[in-house]
């Protein structure tokens, strides 16, 4: 009896060794697999922290912060800029086709040639018998200069016949009138320094 008890309990321990055998692992050495997984990966990161602060890289890091643009580099000036723009930096030609239009008095076109703070260039159109408002400028004085036909320019109460190819000063506080009493249109151009616009008293 006691034989046949021990061939028993030999049967069941068979499958134990037969797993083993198999290369099943024991749960025990799983456990330590994943310990040295894990111990594995601190390897890793430790080799990629020490190739980082490697000399190097170090030297790579310099270079790249020698390339990089300068943060100290000196600011615009605001004002400095603002003057800038009132050249452009590259000219161009100005005519009636690219410049400002405008419509005033009675059929009558102005451009705007030069447009800034300090002067203004205006090429003026007058269809005959058109007049403008007899007027002043404070501030502006300005120069008339006719391109083609011919104006009559009543100036502090005198006339003057102005033909194409002449000009005429006009002072601050001058009062003045332009009209055009010929049967031909006229084209003049109308210096203001500084700009009247804004600067126009009428009477």
């Amino acid at each position: 009896m006691p034989t046949k008890n021990m061939a028993k309990k030999r049967t069941l321990k068979e499958p134990s060794q037969g797993s083993a055998a198999l290369g099943l692992a024991h749960p025990d050495s799983v456990q330590n697999i994943s310990e040295h997984a894990t111990s594995s990966e601190g390897n890793f990161a430790g080799t990629d922290s020490a190739k980082a602060n490697s000399p190097a890289n170090s030297v790579q890091a310099d270079s790249k912060k020698s390339d990089s643009p300068k943060s100290d580099s000196p600011k615009s000036d605001p004002a400095k800029a603002g003057s800038a723009q009132a050249a452009p930096a590259h000219p161009i030609a100005v005519s009636r086709d690219n410049a400002q239009h405008y419509r005033w008095g009675n059929d009558c076109d102005g451009w705007h040639l030069v447009k800034d703070k300090q002067l203004t260039v205006i090429e003026e159109f007058m269809p005959p018998g058109a007049a403008e408002i007899r007027h002043y400028h404070e501030r502006a004085q300005q120069f008339f200069y006719i391109l083609t036909g011919e104006v009559l320019m009543e100036i502090n109460g005198e006339n003057m016949l102005i033909p194409a190819g002449s000009g005429v000063r006009i002072l601050p506080g001058t009062r003045h009138q332009v009209r055009n009493p010929s049967s031909s249109p006229v084209r003049f151009l109308v210096v203001s320094q500084p700009p009247s616009h804004g600067d126009r008293i009428d009477e």
